[in-house]
């Protein structure tokens, strides 16, 4: 990969049993690698907060390069992790616009 030191995999399986055993359906990491080596430089345990956080920034892209340029509003609509103010930044900080959701605080185990 020109031009990088390293890059990241992403591993997130679930298994949507898990709540019944009283675990998470969804969880995962992210493996570093070097791009010059292939070595392992880092093991990043997800536990859904890094999910949150990509999915988060790919919003705000959508939002900034997506939307219609007056648009002054935003709508989250949904649970979970991506109904957080992870999102709300990511958003706000793409436009300059008011965020609301519908299902705030709401969660989906």
């Amino acid at each position: 990969m020109p031009g990088f030191s390293s890059f990241a995999i992403k591993v997130s399986p679930g298994f949507f049993n898990n709540p019944s055993l009283g675990l998470p359906s969804l969880n995962g990491l992210m493996l570093v690698l070097s791009a010059r080596t292939g070595l392992t430089e880092a093991v990043l345990l997800d536990n859904g907060y890094l999910t949150a956080v990509r999915t988060a920034a790919a919003g705000a892209v959508a939002a900034r390069w997506l939307a219609h340029k007056g648009a002054k509003r935003v709508a989250i609509v949904g649970a979970g992790a991506q109904d957080t103010a992870v999102t709300t930044l990511a958003l706000q900080r793409a436009r300059d616009a008011q965020v609301g959701s519908i299902f705030h605080n709401a969660v989906i185990v």
